[in-house]
């Protein structure tokens, strides 16, 4: 019996889909499909995990001996919607966590933008308080300069810059993000 037909032979026996297998030991469905047909052979680090889930060795699957039945009773498949839902949210976050990093990215963009609208706007109310009164006070000649504070500090610019670097932050976070996940997509595609 080829490797192939032992994956197949002791999927069944297990009373596993190719979908269910395919989620325990972390590859696609395609893959054991594949694996079944004798398309494509499984990695050496997915050997390990089949012999776990089939409750058989390594040495079995690679060897070409019929199959016996095992000591112990097959694995039965009982696990509870709830039970599969790590399984079904790890699905999801395979196909779709790169979204996160665009999401992060947005959210770096509008908090950025935040941070330079506060900068902005408080600097133009800031600069027109002054202006206002300079002129209030120029016309006491030399008690102008003294009432005058040479630089005004504004608390609302302060934070709006704090605000815009976290921004900027989140958004280089969330680009890295992206292109990580991205890769890691493409890589579980290759594999699988």
């Amino acid at each position: 019996m080829t490797l192939s037909e032992k994956i197949a032979y002791c999927r069944r026996r297990n009373g596993l889909s190719q979908e269910e297998l395919a989620e325990k030991i972390g590859v696609s469905r395609q893959a054991v499909s594949k694996w079944e047909t004798g398309e494509a052979q499984p990695e050496i680090g997915k050997l390990r995990q089949l012999s776990d889930a089939f409750g058989v060795s390594t040495d079995w699957l690679l060897s070409e001996e019929e199959p016996v039945e095992p000591k112990q009773a097959p694995v039965q498949n009982t696990a509870s919607e709830a039970e599969k839902l790590p399984g079904i949210l790890g699905k999801l976050f395979r196909r779709f966590g790169w979204l996160a990093g665009v999401y992060t990215i947005v959210a770096g963009t509008l908090i950025s933008i935040v941070g330079l609208a506060a900068i902005l706007i408080s600097n133009a109310m800031l600069n027109g308080f002054h202006e206002s009164t300079s002129q209030m006070y120029g016309g006491f000649g030399s008690m102008a300069s003294v009432m005058e504070p040479a630089t005004p500090i504004n608390p609302v610019a302060i934070i709006g810059t704090i605000v815009l670097v976290f921004g900027v932050l989140v958004l280089i976070f969330g680009i890295v993000l992206t292109v990580l996940l991205l890769r890691l997509r493409k890589k579980a595609q290759a594999e699988g």
